[in-house]
């Protein structure tokens, strides 16, 4: 009875230990592991309050005391348990270790005890700086939670230098901060653990391997929408990184990816950046010193937003090479602040689509780059505060600036824009003549090699707007100005010519005192000539090189009374195609008069030679010295005006009239290729033709005048802007009610135009949108066209021959009209997809040749009308190579041409639509299908009776056509019914038809030769030969066979059995 006591209860013993053993050791508590001599203790920083427990075996425990130091022999081990937690800002706790330790185990079990869980929900800053400046460690613990909290591993690893492999981090949803900086400094960390979160939170990647100069390979980013801050810094400084992770996200939020790669010195190329909508900094400081990155990602953003490039690229010496194009049109204050700051490399700046300009958006843009040679054009004509200050600072190898076409300035706005361009030779004009404070400040100072100053045309000066201009311009020795006093403003000249040239010539008004002469007025020892007054604006031309010229060929047909003047004051005789050379830079000469253009061919024109700056009010020409702003009754007054000029016109003179007449500027700068800004355009109201060709090849163009008129005329606007191939943004076009062709031809063989205007009439008119951006290979994307109800040709070749064309507008007009979409979309080679066409009522050629040439459209729309119009889907798929099925056609009732060549060379086309009509027209299948190399089976064309050339050509081409079936029995019902019909279709296939029609010819136009004939009753009938008396021989499938068949064969009608 003892013995079986005993055993039970040894037995008893036994599962106790068992069960208590399986209990401890289910637990990986938090251990550090001595790989050599060294000790761990656990110091409080601020205010913690927390029980922590240590043991050597993970089974006996003790109460441990902050601070306590725990020294350990090598392969000694010390685990801790407890219910710390870290509180943020300067409490917490962290690890202090000497020799070499490796952690493991849960670190949960540190502030969940021997219950660890998966969750940090409430814990903030929980484990922050938990191993700070833990030199001594050589692994981390595992972090198995996947819920996590604010802050909670913030700097967790920070200046762990001996780490060199980071735990898992399994969590998919983060929170604010979270990883902030975990491992920052952590220079000996080679591998980043795998970052598979795709719900991001602010700033939760932020710094986390900032400093982790062993870091070869970034891990993969997966996430789409992007919180604020989520990668700020997060491999700043990463020296060893020489490949980025792909970036996927389109959705950005503010300073997301700012300073994320900075300083990675080993980095080649930067990853695709695909977002089209930016935030405020989002980019900014992105790469600052990548030193071996040689080229930008595109950057295709159209919507920017305050310092989104901010230092994008700073200091990336080798950087070559840039977008071809930065797209957007408006820009946001400080957009392009120092962008590209400090690339040595740089020789080309991108092309700059802007015109409409923001608080410094431009800022130090291309500050420092020492080697750029090509500035990008800036079009824009309307500036705002700081927007290109300090644009090109330092840009030594700068020889030649950008033209600078704005006439309306704001504060600061050139302020240091070519500080020590220590090459820059010729300066651009200035044409404004309103002044703004600080609007030139420093623009030019230190330009060691200018010479000639740009004319400065403002008469009256603001504060500072010249201070210090062309100070240190030790080469400068001419210079002309308009204003007659330097009191106008504060300090407006102060020191403006201060180390200048020890002698030079200074032009300017008579009635402007030049009795001081100092840094801050006149240059000592410069020469002073002085410009009469002038009280009237004369139109004027401007030698912008030495021996220029110009002449005014007027025709004999008309009689006008012309006067020139060197001065604007005294006036001589001009009389037609005198040639009048100006000698130097800088000379001018005046015209006034009471001249007007009366026709198309009897108008005059200015011839010029070298290059021309004209300015001044045009209308002097016109009214000599009374100028109005009315040309009510002159029609053609100024047509063709300068359309001799081509490259030596470089501006074009003030066009202020607010009436306008008939023609009154048609043609007006034809050709000219040098002019890169348009002048103004204040009417509201325009007249017939009046602005038509104005601007046909101005190839230099690169702005356009703003366009306000919402009262429009016939073909007010037609080909105002044909071939200007610079142009990359369209004016706003405000009127809601067209015009006959008033938009047509207006913007064709624009190729650089990216950016089209927004259409929002809903009242249309003949031709209004005809061929508007025929030609406009850049263009992307189209404007959206509202209106429902349609007219004759309004939107015929709207789009034909955009080659770049991706999306369509949507076509929500259900009232169609003749020709409406007529080539609408013709030779749009990007074109994939086609719009919704929701109109059921057809008229004439509405839809003919639309998608013709798209020759990747892969998808038809959807074609509901079932009463059709003369051609109304006429060639409206010709050429569309990729198209392989049509749109269903369910139309009965056909019209004259109503499908000829719908479908033409769509080789591709595999399926084609049943064809219910069975009453034909004139035309109506002419071609439909021709060229259709991969259609093997024709729909059943059930119709009895044939009409003129119906099936014409209908499948000349269908190289694999092979079946074929009818219901007519005539091949004469009218002329030319089925001409070529089956040329070139397969050698072999069935032809199927009535029993009634006359099958013995086997040509293109009849039945194809080689195939096999089906009749619809299955008998079949004796075949006659109408060409030979004796008869050929057919076999019984219907294919002709020679003398030598064996076999059944038909000769003359009659069956026979040769043997």
């Amino acid at each position: 009875m003892k013995l079986k006591n005993y055993n039970l209860r040894l037995l008893c013993l036994t599962l106790l230990m068992m069960i208590g053993a399986s209990g401890l050791y289910a637990i990986d508590y938090l251990c550090f592991t001595a790989e050599e001599a060294g000790s761990v203790s656990l110091s409080v920083n601020g205010s913690i309050s927390a029980d922590i427990w240590t043991s050597a075996d993970s089974i006996n425990w003790a109460n441990y005391t902050f601070g306590a130091q725990i020294d350990l022999l090598k392969d000694e081990k010390v685990y801790f348990k407890g219910n710390y937690r870290g509180s943020g800002g300067g409490n917490y706790a962290s690890f202090v270790m000497s020799g070499k330790i490796s952690a493991s185990g849960n670190i949960m079990t540190l502030t969940d005890g021997g219950t660890p869980t998966l969750s940090l929900a409430e814990k903030d800053s929980c484990f922050y700086r938990l191993f700070y400046n833990c030199g001594a460690l050589t692994t981390a613990p595992e972090l198995p939670a996947t819920t996590l909290a604010s802050r909670c591993y913030a700097q967790m690893f920070f200046g762990c230098t001996n780490l060199t492999a980071a735990p898992a981090l399994p969590a998919l949803d983060l929170e604010t901060r979270c990883y902030f900086g975990m491992f920052l400094n952590c220079t000996k960390l080679t591998a980043a653990p795998t970052l598979s979160a795709t719900d991001l939170a602010d700033y939760c990647y932020a710094q986390m391997f900032r400093g982790c100069t062993g870091l070869t390979a970034a891990p993969k980013l997966t996430a789409t929408t992007m919180p604020e801050g989520c990668y700020f810094n997060m491999f700043n400084g990463c020296t060893g990184l020489t490949t980025a992770p792909e970036l996927p996200a389109t959705t950005l939020a503010k300073g997301c990816y700012m300073e994320m790669f900075k300083a990675c010195t080993e980095l080649t190329a930067a990853p695709a950046l695909s977002a089209e909508t930016l935030a405020d900094i989002c980019y900014a400081y992105m790469f600052e010193g990548c030193t071996k990155l040689t080229a930008t990602p595109d950057l295709p953003a159209t919507t920017l937003a305050m310092g989104c490039y901010d230092f994008m690229f700073y200091n990336c010496t080798g950087l070559e090479a840039t977008p071809a194009l930065l797209p957007a049109t408006t820009l946001e204050e400080r957009c392009y602040e120092g962008m590209f700051a400090g690339c040595t490399s740089l020789t080309t700046a991108p092309k700059l689509s802007a015109t409409q300009m923001a608080r410094h958006c431009c800022d130090r843009m291309f500050e420092g780059c020492t080697a750029l040679t090509t500035p990008p054009e800036l079009p824009a004509t309307n500036l705002a505060e700081g927007c290109y200050c300090w644009m090109f600072w330092n840009c030594t190898g700068l020889e030649t600036a950008p033209a600078l076409p704005a006439t309306t300035l704001a504060e600061y706005c050139y302020e240091g824009m070519f500080e020590n361009c220590t090459s820059l030779k010729t300066a651009p004009a200035l044409p404004a003549t309103t002044l703004m404070k600080s609007c030139y400040y420093k623009m030019f100072l230190d330009c060691t090699e200018l010479e000639t100053a740009p004319v400065l045309p403002a008469t009256t000066l603001a504060e500072t707007c010249y201070k210090e201009m062309f100070k240190g311009c030790s080469k400068l020795n001419y210079l002309k100005v308009n204003f007659t006093s330097w009191t106008d403003a504060t300090n407006p000249t102060l020191d403006w010519v201060k180390d200048v040239s020890a002698t030079g010539t200074f032009v300017c008004p008579e009635s402007l005192d030049v009795s001081v002469k100092d840094a801050s007025h006149v240059p000592v020892n410069w020469t002073v000539e002085t410009t009469p007054a002038v009280s009237v604006d004369y139109l004027c031309f401007t030698a912008e090189e030495a021996y220029s010229s110009v002449k005014l060929s007027v025709p004999t047909s008309i009689t006008a009374n012309i006067q020139t003047s060197t001065d604007g004051v005294t006036w001589t005789n001009y009389v037609s195609e005198t040639n009048i050379t100006l000698s130097n830079k800088g000379d001018k000469v005046y015209f006034k008069g009471d001249y007007r253009g009366t026709g198309t061919y009897t108008r005059a024109r200015f011839i010029m030679t070298g290059k021309i700056a004209a300015s001044g009010n045009v209308m002097t020409l016109t009214d000599g010295d009374s100028p109005t702003t009315s040309l009510a009754g002159k029609d053609y007054c100024f047509n063709a005006l300068f359309s001799g000029c081509e490259s030596s016109l470089i501006t074009a003179p003030e066009l202020p009239a607010d009436t306008l007449a008939p023609y009154c500027y048609s043609n007006m700068f034809w050709g000219c290729t040098g002019l890169t800004a348009a002048p103004a355009l204040p009417a509201s109201k325009l007249a017939d033709h009046c602005y038509n060709y104005m601007f046909l090849n101005c190839t230099g163009l690169t702005a356009a005048p703003a366009l306000t008129a919402e009262t429009l005329a016939t073909n007010c606007y037609r080909n105002m802007f044909d071939g200007c191939t610079k142009l990359t943004t369209a004016p706003q076009l405000p009127a809601t009610t067209l015009a006959e062709t008033c938009y047509a031809y207006m913007f064709r063989n624009c190729t650089g135009l990216i950016n089209p205007p927004i259409l929002p009439a809903d009242t249309l008119a003949l031709g209004c949108y005809r061929n508007m951006f025929e030609g406009c290979t850049g263009l992307a994307a189209a404007p959206e066209l509202p209106a429902d109800t349609l007219e004759f040709y309004c939107y015929d070749g709207m789009f034909e021959g955009c080659t770049n064309l991706t999306d369509a507008p949507a076509l929500p007009a259900t009232k169609l009209a003749n020709y409406c979409y007529n080539d609408m979309f013709k030779g749009c080679t990007e074109l994939t997809d086609a719009p919704v066409l929701p109109a059921t009522r057809m008229p004439v050629h509405c839809y003919s040749g639309m998608f013709s040439e798209c020759t990747n459209l892969t998808a038809a729309p959807e074609l509901p009308a079932e009463t059709l119009a003369n051609g109304c889907y006429a060639g409206m798929f010709t050429d569309c190579k990729r198209l392989k099925t049509a749109p269903a056609l369910p139309a009965t009732e056909l019209a004259i041409y109503c499908y000829q060549a719908m479908f033409a060379r769509c080789d591709s086309m595999t399926n084609a639509p049943a064809l219910p009509a069975t009453t034909m027209t004139t035309s109506c299948y002419e071609m439909m299908f021709s060229g259709c190399k991969e259609l093997e089976t024709a729909p059943v064309l059930p119709a009895a009776t044939l009409a003129t050339r119906c099936y014409a050509s209908m499948f000349n081409g269908c190289s694999k056509l092979n079946y074929l079936k009818v219901n007519f029995t005539s091949w004469t019902d009218a002329s030319n019914v089925t001409l070529d019909w089956v040329s070139n279709v397969s050698a072999t296939g069935t032809f199927v038809c009535p029993m009634g029609l006359d099958v013995s010819n086997r040509d293109a136009s009849h039945v194809p030769e080689g195939w096999t004939v089906d009749f619809t009753s299955g008998i079949s009938p004796v075949i006659n030969s109408r060409f030979d008396p004796k008869g050929v021989f057919y076999n019984i499938s219907g294919q002709k066979v020679d003398e030598n068949y064996k076999g059944i064969v038909i000769q003359n009608g009659k069956k026979y059995f040769r043997h």
